[in-house]
């Protein structure tokens, strides 16, 4: 799970973000899923690496909601 801290229209424009996610998606032994904060997914139980965009500052109380969210202890 790659997620961005904001909206689909904003972090899909992200070219760091593009890059990191279309290096993982090449890989054939990985399923790489995209997380924005206005798409809902719920959460995904057989995730087994959560990897976060901070474009800057403002966007870490938004990076807590998408780790409670994705019932990710803040603390792991």
């Amino acid at each position: 799970m790659l997620a961005f801290p904001s909206t689909y229209s904003v972090g899909i424009t992200s070219l760091g973000y593009q890059v990191v996610w279309a290096t993982l998606a090449k890989r054939p032994d990985l399923d790489v899923r995209r997380l924005f904060t206005d798409q809902g997914d719920p959460p995904h139980r057989h995730c087994n690496l959560f990897g976060l965009s901070l474009s800057w500052e403002l966007d870490a109380p938004v990076l807590l909601d998408l780790l409670e969210q994705q019932r990710i202890p803040l603390w792991a």
